[in-house]
């Protein structure tokens, strides 16, 4: 049994708050997660970018992405090629890297600045993500905490919007 490292994650939260640009990526079974992120961040943040190959060009994706910048790497065992080379292709441009991956020998930890660990095996034929959610939500609370004047304002901003779009019933 693992536990969440407090230090590892509130690193994690204070490169996310500070980022110029932050960046997600996760394609497979971590898609799902890799959209809750960058939903949730949107929402605290007012903005992040969902890193989506085959809806748009790469090349294109990754215009921009640079230094002051930090990537979110989303993968678990069997680790998913793509998300891995998108992971890497932005360390590459200069940006900081978190990885939420399974175990710190996981493809996406290398490289990255942080690791955060979260567990995905059950003794079972399909995996369990409440381990990851819970690290991302964990992430989320801290980096709201962090930039709480801009968070409650994009929060704000936010509720408007989905008021004037009449979103919700």
């Amino acid at each position: 049994r693992r536990r969440l490292d407090h230090k590892a994650v509130g690193r994690a939260a204070e490169l996310v708050a500070s980022a110029r640009q932050v960046y997600v990526v996760g394609l497979r079974s971590g898609y799902g997660l890799a959209w809750l992120l960058y939903f949730s961040l949107r929402l605290v943040r007012g903005d992040a970018r969902l890193l989506t190959p085959g809806v748009a060009d790469v090349p294109e994706q990754l215009e921009g992405v640079g230094r002051g910048d930090v990537v979110i790497g989303l993968t678990f065992e069997r680790y998913t090629r793509a998300t891995v080379e998108l992971f890497r292709a932005c360390l590459a441009k200069g940006a900081t890297g978190i990885a939420i991956t399974d175990k710190p020998t996981s493809p996406l930890a290398d490289g990255a600045t942080v690791v955060l660990d979260a567990q995905t095996r059950l003794s079972s034929f399909v995996d369990s993500f409440v381990a990851p959610t819970a690290v991302i939500n964990v992430l989320l609370t801290l980096v709201a905490a962090r930039r709480r004047r801009r968070a409650l304002r994009a929060l704000a901003d936010r509720e408007a919007d989905w008021q004037r779009h009449r979103t919700y019933l």
